[in-house]
């Protein structure tokens, strides 16, 4: 079944044919109208709706069509379709209205519609046939969704599916790292509870064998004593010294064993004291960074948390300063990876200079650096004040030239480079810490590629909460790698 062609109606400025109302231009049939109950729900959808006659004229426009096109329903009702159809699109349009005279759909179709002003935009269309009570096809109906608002809610739902895994895997993780730690706590500990048992039984034994020894002296001494003022004969005597000497050899002996069992005790000591440092150390290990000695990302996380849970608890803000350096590459590129590594640990220990001593300062890798600011003010533009006061010092402390050895040249090299920072800020008073973690995170990450984009060597906090940056402070060479000192 062919439909008729559309025809484009002479119009007005307004979009309309003369003498025609928006409402009134042809109108349809009660039969082909919506229903009362039904209007509501349309214009409440989140999609484009949009009816048409068979004769392609608009019948009905929601809110929601209107956001999408540009026009408002008084400019297009009574205009035809073609009015949002690209030229080149003309055939499609005249293809689709064919299926709904043969009473089919068409869903989901990726296609091209135009804005107001002729502006193209990709989007995606379900189409279904109208009818009236006698079955008879009377119109169609079209739901419109813009393609990149709707790809951008998809990505946007995979993102947080990931977080959602990510927060569950890493929650695992640090109860399976918990649970490890406190086992081998346990058994350092059970050893040194079996050891000082040992010790304490070796200490008893070792008493009673010296007090044995005197006891056995005195014994040999009032018996000779006896024997000699009762005057028996040689032979008796001799006979009670050779039980006095067994009895001596045997408590020397016990002595000995005492002693061998104390050089064993020393050497489990000594054993018991290496487990126990590579134990520290393993801990140790686990936590920092390899170079540079901070905290790294495991322990910056249980930071954040109890920084976020100390500040539900205070009704102070808490802040993420994320430092990202900006001319870190060119360095390792001119001066090679030693002297970088070099300049990365000088960096890490001007950050931590910059703070205080109750924030967190963490390497979450590479040349990228992160601060857990924490008991902030209370007053939301106190605290704001306060990131950033420490957020500009570092970064003006960066900054500054650096002064270290070159490991494949003689002499010294002072390279040079500058950092962006972005810092977010949080209240923490009800609802799950996770949510508040993941989002201060988010939030300075985006900061500080603000900074980025804006140059570089400056600080930017989050907009929502201040909307100004500060920088940039450095006067960088033209290379921007630094220079040698000879």
């Amino acid at each position: 079944m062919k439909c008729p062609a559309p025809k484009k109606p002479e119009t007005t400025s307004a979009g309309m044919a003369p003498n025609q109302s928006p409402l009134s231009a042809f109108p349809l049939p009660p039969s082909q109208t919506l229903a009362p109950a039904t209007a509501p729900v349309i214009n409440e959808s989140l999609d484009a709706i949009i009816t048409e006659t068979l004769d392609w004229k608009i019948t009905n426009w929601n809110a929601s069509a209107a956001k999408l096109f540009g026009y408002s329903a008084e400019e297009v009702v009574g205009m035809p379709i073609t009015l949002l159809v690209p030229s080149d699109r003309s055939d499609e349009a005249a293809s689709i209205m064919d299926k709904i005279c043969d009473g089919e759909s068409v869903t989901d179709l990726d296609t091209v519609r135009l804005r107001k002003g002729g502006i193209p935009i990709h989007v995606s269309v379900s189409i279904s046939p109208m009818f009236d009570s006698a079955g008879k096809v009377i119109g169609a109906s079209e739901y419109v969704r813009d393609s990149v608002s709707q790809a951008e809610s998809q990505v946007a739902a995979a993102i947080e599916l990931v977080r959602s895994d990510s927060r569950s895997v890493r929650q695992k993780s640090e109860f399976v790292t918990a649970q490890s730690t406190k086992l081998l706590q346990e058994s350092v500990q059970s050893l040194i509870d079996i050891y000082q048992e040992i010790k304490i039984w070796i200490d008893q034994n070792a008493k009673h064998a010296k007090a044995n020894a005197a006891r056995l002296e005195l014994a040999t001494q009032s018996l000779q004593a006896s024997l000699a003022h009762r005057g028996l004969n040689k032979l008796a005597l001799e006979a009670a010294q050779t039980q006095i000497e067994s009895s001596r050899a045997i408590n020397e002996a016990n002595v000995n064993i005492i002693a061998q069992n104390n050089l064993s005790m020393s050497e489990s000591s000594s054993a018991l004291s290496r487990v126990t440092l590579a134990f520290e150390t393993a801990s140790t290990n686990a936590l920092t960074d390899a170079l540079t000695k901070l905290p790294n990302r495991r322990l910056f996380n249980d930071r954040l948390h109890q920084a976020i849970l100390a500040s539900a608890r205070s009704k102070t803000y808490t802040a993420v300063v994320f430092i990202d350096l900006d001319d870190f590459k060119p360095i390792n590129d001119q001066y090679g990876h030693a002297v970088g590594d070099l300049l990365l640990i000088e960096i890490a220990d001007r950050i931590k200079k910059a703070v205080r001593d109750t924030d967190t300062v963490a390497r979450f890798g590479g040349d990228e650096f992160v601060v857990v600011l924490r008991d902030l003010n209370a007053d939301k533009k106190s605290a704001v004040a306060e990131v950033a006061a420490i957020g500009e010092k570092i970064g003006r402390s960066i900054a500054m030239p650096a002064t270290v050895k070159n490991g494949e040249e003689s002499g010294l090299v002072s390279p040079q480079c500058t950092a962006s920072i972005g810092g977010a800020l949080s209240l923490y008073s009800r609802g799950a810490p996770e949510i508040v973690f993941d989002s201060l995170l988010a939030v300075a990450d985006a900061a500080m590629y603000q900074a980025k984009q804006a140059g570089g060597d400056r600080l930017c906090i989050d907009e929502s909460l201040t909307g100004f940056t500060r920088g940039p402070w450095a006067s960088r060479s033209s290379n921007g790698a630094g220079r040698k000192n000879r």
